[in-house]
């Protein structure tokens, strides 16, 4: 029996099996999914620079029901490209109309929520699960994008928001 890693014949190990529904960046169109193809053509067009992209596999072994997703940032939005089934769903994210983006874990299980509205107009909310050992490659999206966000309502905003930093030295959370 064949020891190579990527061939059909080696033996698939619990270590593999967990392995596999780890996230991974996705560095070209060559590496993007065959179902993800001609949405993600159509998001990426001819772009010079491939926009980052990250794909979710299924997280197995999760009490939530989840599907593999497909994740990248074109144009200041953040597109959720979902399989479900035979076809793909896309639903786009204008930082702009982002209402709020939710990070947690619990022990290796992780997820990142993001409420807003869409790029049809619609509020939705999309979740993307994944193991905490590939948390760092999700940080471009959720640090790269929270402060896109956050737009004082009125000038002097930040002025009166620094106000509340010496806060931060008695209580974080009052900060």
């Amino acid at each position: 029996m064949s020891t190579d890693v990527n061939s059909n014949l080696s033996p698939l190990t619990g270590t593999r099996q967990t392995m596999m529904t780890w996230a991974r960046v996705i560095r070209t169109c060559d590496e993007v999914p065959e179902i993800y193809q001609e949405t993600c053509q159509q998001l990426v067009g001819t772009r010079p620079v491939f926009p980052y992209m990250v794909l979710a596999p299924v997280m197995a072994g999760t009490r939530h029901k989840d599907s593999e997703k497909l994740l990248c940032e074109v144009d200041d939005t953040f597109y959720v490209l979902e399989r479900l089934g035979g076809r793909v769903t896309t639903l786009g994210y204008p930082w702009r109309t982002a209402r709020d983006l939710e990070f947690g874990n619990i022990l290796l299980y992780s997820w990142i929520t993001l409420n807003g509205l869409t790029t049809d107009g619609v509020a939705s909310a999309s979740t993307i699960v994944f193991n905490l050992a590939t948390q760092r490659h999700f940080a471009p999206f959720i640090v790269g994008c929270a402060p896109r966000w956050w737009r004082p309502a009125r000038p002097g905003g930040r002025r009166r928001l620094a106000k509340f930093e010496a806060l931060a030295a008695t209580s974080y959370k009052y900060m």
